[in-house]
Order: structure tokens, then sequence, then C-alpha cells
């Protein structure tokens, strides 16, 4: 008897997550972890939005960076926030956060809550931003 990622054409849970890493062109360790705050009922559904909202947020934070003038300076205040927020004990959350120090530093402010929840999940996530100096 087939079980679920079988019935998908898959071999077993991890080669579909392996297979959607791929195919959202992100890390291995990304999609696990995404998915690892999911229950696997919601493999095919709930983990799909999730990873396509993920998307969406990379994808806002690359064009953040790109109107930035002081990159090296984006990236360090960005880079490890997950740290700033638990160790040295920020009492916002991390939206806020993200928004003010987006204000304050650059000038900008995110007005659309659920781009900045996005946003502020894809930077979480992440942590080290020095990928996007690779980025063209």
């Amino acid at each position: 008897m087939e079980n679920v990622y079988q019935q998908h054409g898959y071999e077993n849970r991890k080669d579909y997550l392996n297979n959607l890493a791929e195919d959202f062109g992100l890390s291995r360790q990304e999609v696990y972890t995404i998915a690892s705050m999911l229950p696997s009922s919601e493999d095919f559904d709930g983990l799909i939005t999730t990873l396509e909202d993920y998307m969406d947020g990379m994808d806002f934070l690359l064009q953040l960076y790109k109107m930035v003038q002081d990159k090296d300076f984006f990236i360090s205040i960005f880079s490890d926030l997950e740290y700033e927020l638990e160790e040295l004990g920020w009492s916002v959350d991390p939206e806020t956060l993200i928004n003010d120090l987006l204000f304050n530093h650059f000038g900008l402010t995110i007005e659309d809550d659920r781009q900045l929840a996005k946003l502020t999940q894809a930077i979480l996530n992440k942590k080290d931003l020095h990928f996007l100096k690779a980025l063209p």
C-alpha cells in the first residue's frame, strides 16, 4: 500500500521536502524548518502556501535591499535579528522592531501588515543576510 508521498510520485516525506526545496530555490534546511512548524497533514496544502508566503517575503527583502544606499549596514542590522530579540531582551514584537529599524536608519516604512509579517519571517528564517551581496 502506497503512502501519500508515493501517491504523489515521491519516495517518502524527505524526498518530497527535498523536491520542494529545489522547486522553490530554497535550501533544504529552510524547507525542513518551515515544514517542522506545520503538521505533516499540511504538506500538500498549508506547507505550499507557507513556502509561497516565505518566497514573497524574500522577494520583498531583496527589493528593500536594492533600494537602500548603505547595503553593508542593511545586512549588519538585519543579520541574526533573532539573537537581538532573544539575547538582548527587546521588548517589542519583531515586526515593530523591523519597521522601526527601517524607518530610523533608511527612512522606509512598511504599512501593509501582511507584507511586514512576510518580511519579518524571511529575515528571521534566513538569519545571515550576507547572501544578498551575491545577488544581482
